[in-house]
């Protein structure tokens, strides 16, 4: 193994006001058009950061460490592997020991690699200083499958991984935790099969009060066909499990979904969810607070357009601010197809404070974030990668914003939907959350009058409809359990939706 430095080409905006910095940096080199990113590591001695993705070199991968000031200009670049081997690191999640010293999770692809069989892979756990250099590196896995390393936790002692594998005596794919000691030595292995499935793979990973573990991902059923939920599994200190939950409507979920410690006992699970509310299929954004104990929903929320193909969905475990705060990032994949970049901020209370997009080169490019931190000045970091179609490459992508989620100095960006009433184009819903009577009234310059008003459960199944002859009208909803519901408000010439919680 060696360390190779590469000279990089970078893209850069900088700003700095009252205290908080702006930069907006993208990073490629001569050698890759694909580069992808992973975390970024802050300082603390507010010196600035470290980025770290991969990006291919001839017939390899390798890990790529970029050093950043606090202003996002290149201090140093490094890279990391060997001729025929594809490393890659997982976004979003890394552990800091405290000591200068980093652990990440990832996956070392050995495909046409002699003597490992072709379509094979193995999961990684690096072990690496600030400064770029591999402290260590394990691989774990059966040199004939498929093991996948999506994350990794701090445990009581060593550290806690999970994934996917195709070995270790799973089946087509299936979960796993994989315990190993403070060198990263395996100490024991876990495979799990989800109720039902006919294959899943845990993406996210996090410990529980009495020294057990608690997973999340997703689960395909055979029927109907291809379609998915979320799950979360918890187990004792061995791995073995204790009970098991489903999440998702009728429809396709989200490929993946992420669990963190919120507070005792009580999780927050972030993810995506299939519906189709009459206007055609689409995915929303999807936050729950869990009851670590049993996996009920304490409370959810969902949000996105209800438009057929218009896709919505978070890609990363909860930040948790000192307030109580949540943020999340995901990405919004409008009709056209080029994705953008999602950050929402949420109260404890699971009520949506604002939300923001970004999308740096505009038109037909795809713009991803995997990881995202509150750094030292009470700003916001995120990394992950974006297409700039104008050159042709896929490049490394960080973004430094203030605490409001603006690259620009007071921006008006996102929307801020944290009133109890909710007005869209002159309808007026409230109160809203409820958990007697909700009203719906319309200015009388609108014309729904003989409208039909409908509501949904969370799956997407019609559970009440009514006739509206008037500019205003009210639901009962005493009679219905806690949880998220959408509506319709629809006649020949106008159609309203949107979302409802009863509490």
């Amino acid at each position: 193994m060696k360390n190779l430095v590469l000279v990089l080409l970078v893209t850069f905006s900088f700003i700095s006001v009252k205290g908080q910095t702006y930069f907006d940096v993208d990073f490629g080199n001569d050698s890759s058009t694909n580069t992808i990113g992973g975390f970024i590591y802050e300082f603390p001695d507010t010196s600035g950061y470290l980025a770290v993705g991969a990006a291919p070199i001839i017939d390899s991968r390798y890990l790529m460490f970029i050093r950043l000031d606090e202003l996002g200009d290149t201090i140093w670049t490094k890279m990391y592997g060997v001729p025929n081997l594809a490393r890659t690191n997982n976004g979003g999640k890394y552990i800091n020991e405290g000591d200068s010293n980093i652990i990440f999770s990832g996956v070392l692809y050995t495909d046409s690699v002699a003597p490992i069989s072709p379509d094979t892979s193995l999961a990684m756990l690096y072990k690496i200083d600030t400064a770029g250099n591999m402290i260590w590196e394990r691989y774990y896995g059966d040199t004939t499958k498929q093991t996948v390393a999506l994350d990794v936790q701090k445990a009581r002692s060593g550290y806690i991984i999970t994934g996917w594998t195709s070995g270790w005596g799973a089946g087509t794919a299936n979960s796993f935790l994989l315990k190993v000691d403070d060198l990263g030595n395996e100490e024991w292995k876990k495979i799990y099969f989800i109720p039902s499935g006919i294959s899943d793979g845990s993406s996210s990973v996090d410990t529980t009060d009495d020294g057990g573990y608690i997973i999340s991902g997703s689960v395909n059923y055979s029927s109907p066909t291809n379609l998915n939920d979320m799950f979360v599994l918890r187990t004792d200190s061995l791995g073995n499990t204790a009970w098991v939950a489903t999440y998702g409507g009728l429809n396709f979920d989200n490929s993946e979904a992420y669990i963190t410690k919120y507070s005792s006992n009580n999780y927050l699970l972030t993810g995506g969810i299939g519906l189709d509310l009459g206007n055609g299929l689409n995915s929303q954004t999807y936050l729950a607070k869990i009851d670590g104990q049993n996996g009920n929903v304490i409370w959810a929320d969902t949000s996105g357009i209800d438009q057929l193909n218009y896709h919505e969905g978070f890609v990363s475990n909860s930040i948790i601010l000192n307030n109580g705060d949540i943020l999340i990032i995901g990405y919004i994949i409008p009709v056209v197809n080029n994705p953008e970049v999602l950050l929402t901020k949420y109260n404890s209370n699971g009520i949506k404070l604002w939300e923001r997009s970004f999308n740096k080169y505009q038109g037909n490019n795809s713009n991803y974030m995997y990881d995202v931190h509150e750094t030292i000045d009470k700003g916001i970091i995120l990394t992950g990668n974006l297409t700039n179609l104008s050159i042709g490459e896929q490049r490394l992508w960080v973004l430094k914003l203030d605490s409001m989620g603006c690259d620009t100095i007071n921006c008006t960006v996102g929307i801020d939907d944290a009133s109890t009433s909710l007005s869209i184009i002159g309808l007026k819903v409230y109160p809203n959350p409820s958990n007697t009577f909700i009203n719906f009234e319309l200015p009388y310059n609108l014309n729904q009058i003989n409208a039909e008003l409908r509501l949904f459960d969370i799956t997407g199944k019609e559970i009440f409809v009514k006739m509206v002859n008037s500019y205003s009208t009210q639901l009962d909803v005493s009679y219905y359990p806690k949880g998220i519901y959408f509506y319709q408000l629809i006649n020949e010439k106008n159609s309203y939706s949107g979302k409802l919680v009863i509490n």
